[in-house]
């Protein structure tokens, strides 16, 4: 089992923050939501303890699709951030942008949800994925 201590949401929208960070302490007190606006600031960021995060959750529009497709595209290069899971957290996304994310990199794709139930429910699902059923590589 992998200790999901660290998450790091890049999302430009302070509402669905807000709405993500309740719903991840609904679910767990272990797990700390580190939020930044962009790609471009996630790059910057040193998580508290300096590693990578456990996984990213990215939305598509930050605040372009091209900024998104940036940031999968430097994280699948970096030789650090390479391994870190990237979950694309998106209210809508085109085929198109679907496949090009997945070619860029992303493990996986999970529509927002519409109501507050169901967000804690996909937190939950994404917790008991990431952090407790899959076996990931360490990265340091």
């Amino acid at each position: 089992m992998r200790d999901c201590d660290s998450i790091l949401l890049i999302e430009d929208s302070e509402e669905d923050y807000i709405l993500l960070k309740r719903a991840f302490q609904r679910v767990s007190s272990r797990s700390n939501l580190f939020w930044v606006t962009s790609g471009a600031e996630a790059r910057l960021t040193v998580l508290p303890d300096r590693r990578p995060p456990s996984f990213v959750l990215l939305d598509l529009h930050v605040p372009t699709a091209n900024a998104s497709f940036d940031f999968i595209r430097w994280a699948r290069t970096d030789p650090i951030w390479k391994r870190v899971p990237i979950v694309l957290f998106t209210g809508d996304i085109s085929p198109t942008d679907l496949d090009r994310a997945y070619e860029l990199g992303i493990n996986s794709c999970l529509k927002k949800p519409h109501e507050f139930d169901e967000l804690v429910i996909a937190v939950e699902a994404l917790l008991r994925y990431w952090c407790r059923t899959v076996e990931l590589p360490v990265v340091n």
